[in-house]
């Protein structure tokens, strides 16, 4: 014992009050290895405190000071070197403090009394003024130390804490944002499409539900006036308001109810479609008992819709005519339609070395790959500026141009079709010719022999229906019907020849396909005569030579779609068509000179003929 009082006794050496004029007193402090006992006995000396300790506060401190500390912190300095170690001061209230354990501070706690400024364990008492306290006990609790106590006392709407002080004092703070009082308003809502006693009810109940009316800022006093159909509303702004949009949304007019006419123009779709996709979505449509069914009429001269509805139904409908009145997809279909000479087309092969060509769809695929096959030809070709993708199309329109510049083919038609996408259209190449139907004799009372003729349509009808699918592919349903009159029927009357093909073809965008196999028969008449003696009345035909040629007519169709996006893309299309007729003709002439020169070269033609009949400047 008396060695300690020696230690303590040293130790105050190092403890020296520096005071100057007007400053407040410090203390210069440095410890190593002190006993906390010990370091409370000698706080309690500085500070002049009475302090208890009953427990047993094992430990030692070190604390190193470059510049003296305000004397009036060196009892926090002891507080926050017992917190660390599970132990605090409290305030006895009776002229003591007493060392005691954290997690036992608030048995040791003396009465609630009012916080101080000494950082030890309290106990405070907080008055909820505006709020339910219960709302608010939920978030003090995060703000409270892990041995800090929270007792919530709902008759006086009040907490009591138990904690350090500044975990007390961040606690006022939030309760002084949360508990805050506003002033009251009146407002007066007028409806003007409902009654106030058909919303009354509804609105207590959404009240109730919305706000706590233990707590007084959440309380709205709802009144109804049925003489003037007016809500008054009594209560904090904020809560006013907020019940207001729920009147406002009550407040609204009969949309299920009341019928209006609207007049509807569209733009890009048909009028008469439109109709009767409207009119099969109405017919689906469940109404109620004694509820209005829409309707729909159509004005096809402005390709607009009248429509009688309820305003929610225009809506849905308006939202659906907007989806359909959109801009649809073309496909701009370019036809070439060719009779092909059986005859003719067999000397082709021989007159420029090309083996197995036929004319069939097989054999234009073959001649459109020798032709597109050849190097000097892709070159020139390439050179020429043919659009990337279309090689195949290219060199099946390039083997037609070829038979038909050697008179092999005869190009009926090139016509153009514009078609919008999944939608049909046709083409009609012929004839209108008078058909004789029937013969009859005369009878006993007269000779005269009587005709009946019908007027029919003879010739190629083409109908095509495009669907542009995906990957910029394009599918074709393809309907072909031939029809033909052929002479020589029984009793004089002629006969007719009706031959149809029908095809579905999937083209990439640019592509071309071939539709064959619609053949007729052709009979050639041939005379010859001797000059003057074979015109002689009845001895001429002595001097005469008749013959017959009979030949296979092959009437090949080729179809290649483009698809155009927008209508605007279409002149720019054609401008590339054109372009590209002109490269084939370039591409045909120069395969020509080409294969007539290999000829000459290898002897199997002389070189006068060839030079008569072709130039070779390029």
């Amino acid at each position: 014992m008396k060695l300690n009082r020696i230690l303590l006794l040293a130790l105050l050496t190092v403890f020296t009050p520096i005071l100057s004029f007007g400053e407040e007193e410090t203390v210069q402090l440095n410890i190593d290895d002190m006993e906390i006992d010990e370091f409370i006995r000698m706080v309690a000396k500085i500070d002049n405190r009475n302090i208890l300790i009953p427990l047993n506060v094992r430990g030692k401190i070190n604390y190193i000071s470059k510049k003296p500390i305000p004397k009036k912190n060196i009892f926090h300095l002891l507080q926050m070197i017992l917190k660390d170690r599970g132990f605090t001061i409290i305030d006895s209230n009776k002229g003591y403090y007493i060392v005691s354990r954290i997690s036992d501070a608030h048995k040791d706690s003396p009465d609630i009394k009012q916080f101080s400024n000494e950082d030890i364990i309290h106990t405070a008492f907080i008055k909820i003024e505006n709020i339910d306290v219960s709302t608010i006990s939920g978030n003090v609790k995060n703000f409270l130390s892990r041995s800090g106590k929270l007792l919530v006392s709902q008759e006086t709407n009040s907490l009591v804490i138990t904690d350090l002080p500044e975990n007390i004092s961040t606690v006022r703070q939030l309760v002084k944002k949360l508990d805050y009082r506003t002033d009251t308003i009146t407002e007066f809502v007028e409806l003007k499409y409902s009654k106030v006693n058909d919303v009354y009810n509804d609105l207590l109940a959404i009240s109730k539900v919305i706000f706590d009316p233990k707590i007084d800022a959440e309380k709205v006093s709802i009144f109804k006036n049925e003489s003037t159909n007016v809500f008054t509303l009594i209560g904090h702004k904020e809560m006013v308001k907020k019940l207001m949009t729920y009147i406002y949304r009550f407040d609204q007019p009969d949309k299920m109810k009341k019928q209006n006419i609207y007049f509807v123009r569209l733009n890009n779709a048909s009028v008469e479609e439109a109709s009767k996709i409207l009119s099969q979505v109405i017919s689906k449509k469940v109404y109620e008992k004694d509820e209005p069914r829409a309707s729909i009429a159509t004005d096809t001269e402005l390709n607009s819709l009248v429509l009688i509805a309820t305003e929610g139904e225009y809506d849905e409908f308006l939202d659906l005519i907007r989806k359909l009145d959109v801009e649809r997809k073309q496909v701009y279909v370019k036809a070439r339609i060719v009779e092909i000479s059986e005859n003719k087309a067999t000397n082709i092969g021989m007159k420029y070395g090309i083996e197995g060509f036929s004319v069939t769809e097989g054999g234009l695929y073959t001649l459109s790959s020798t032709l597109n096959g050849g190097t000097s030809v892709t070159s020139a070709a390439s050179g020429l500026g043919i659009p990337t993708g279309l090689s195949e199309g290219f060199a099946l329109g390039m083997s037609l141009s070829f038979l038909g510049t050697n008179g092999v083919a005869n190009t009926l038609s090139e016509p153009s079709i514009l078609c919008v996408n999944n939608q049909e259209s046709s083409i009609y190449v012929g004839q209108t010719q008078s058909i004789l139907t029937n013969s009859a004799t005369g009878s006993t009372t007269t000779s005269l022999t009587q005709n009946s003729y019908s007027r029919e349509d003879i010739g190629l009808t083409l109908k095509i229906k495009p669907r542009i699918a995906n990957d910029n592919k394009v599918i074709l349903n393809v309907d072909t019907t031939l029809e033909d009159v052929v002479a020589g029927g029984g009793a004089g009357l002629p006969t007719t020849t009706k031959r149809e093909v029908k095809t579905v073809a999937v083209v990439k965008d640019g592509g071309s396909v071939i539709v064959g196999g619609l053949i007729k028969n052709k009979l050639d008449e041939a005379e010859s005569k001797i000059p003057l003696l074979g015109d002689i009345p009845i001895l001429g035909y002595l001097f005469k030579d008749k013959t017959f040629n009979k030949d296979k007519i092959h009437l090949v169709i080729m179809l290649t779609p483009y698809i155009v996006e927008k209508s605007e893309d279409l002149e720019t299309l054609r401008k590339k068509l054109k372009n590209l007729d002109e490269i084939e003709k370039k591409v045909v002439d120069k395969f020509i000179k080409e294969k007539m020169m290999e000829r000459e070269d290898s002897g199997e033609i002389e070189s006068v003929e060839l030079r008569e009949n072709i130039d070779f400047d390029d």
